[in-house]
């Protein structure tokens, strides 16, 4: 009789072979999940570092602008710039490069300072190792016909670890964003 009644071996058989089916799909399908949704992660992580040095580059130009040919202008800058990176890492960060800009984009290597930081209150400017080659009285804040106001650039390197080292996603990351703007004009009296 080729009927079976409910509860059958032949159903039962057709029940466990589903199941292991199903069971094989999962196990495949799985591994591609887990990685889809690290990469997630990993991605919204070096996302949010990225803004967050991206924003730090903005600011310290902003600030370097304002600050002008101030002896003090460059640790002004890092001044602010620890209150931009409050949600990096500062061991991470590699380097802040404070620089002369070339018209129509660039960084004049001889006209730039390096500072690396060391530890302590990032606000404070001798918690920062320096390499100083364009001295910030030097800066051309007075608009004339000959001599037209300095560009002046933040550059901020930073390396972005990946968390979970999971396939792709091994080793660091190296964001970097450089700002430019002009130096803002002295004011006359």
């Amino acid at each position: 009789m080729g009927w079976g009644l409910p509860g059958s071996d032949k159903e039962r058989r057709r029940s466990h072979a589903e199941q292991g089916a199903t069971l094989l799909e999962f196990a495949l399908v799985l591994p591609v999940i887990v990685l889809f949704v690290v990469g997630i992660a990993e991605f919204g992580l070096a996302f949010k570092d990225f803004l967050s040095v991206s924003n730090a580059a903005r600011e310290g130009a902003r600030i370097a602008s304002s600050a002008g040919n101030e002896p003090t202008a460059d640790c002004s800058v890092l001044a602010g710039l620890s209150d931009s990176l409050t949600a990096l890492d500062l061991q991470q960060l590699e380097r802040v490069e404070i620089f002369r800009g070339i018209p129509g984009g660039g960084q004049d290597p001889t006209k730039t300072n390096v500072y690396t930081y060391v530890t302590g209150d990032p606000a404070v400017c001798a918690n920062w190792t320096q390499s100083v080659l364009w001295d910030p009285t030097t800066r051309n804040t007075i608009t004339g016909p000959t001599s037209p106001l300095d560009i002046i650039g933040v550059k901020l390197v930073y390396d972005h670890d990946w968390i979970t080292n999971l396939g792709p996603f091994g080793g660091t990351l190296q964001l970097e964003q450089a700002t430019i703007t002009r130096l803002e004009p002295e004011a006359f009296e």
